[in-house]
């Protein structure tokens, strides 16, 4: 019996490509968190934060958008 969920031929895609895709979506989540660390005190000041954990909320809302993204296209796919 052929395991349906691993067969990449069927979607049009090889392995090969399916690893190079799934490589370069997560090397997208690394380069995000490497743009927004050093930026937090610009992006501070610039949405006038009162206090310094305010810009810090940023990385939680990024975490939580790549989590609803998985859970909402992630179950499509």
């Amino acid at each position: 019996m052929e395991n349906a969920h691993n067969d990449t031929t069927s979607s049009g895609i090889s392995p090969t490509e399916f690893t190079i895709l799934v490589a370069s979506l997560m090397s997208i989540v690394a380069i995000s968190i490497d743009a927004l660390l050093p930026a937090l005190g610009i992006i501070g000041s610039d949405l006038n934060a009162t206090t310094a954990n305010q810009p810090q909320l940023l990385i939680s809302m990024l975490f939580l958008g790549m989590a609803l993204g998985q859970l909402i296209c992630g179950s499509i796919v």
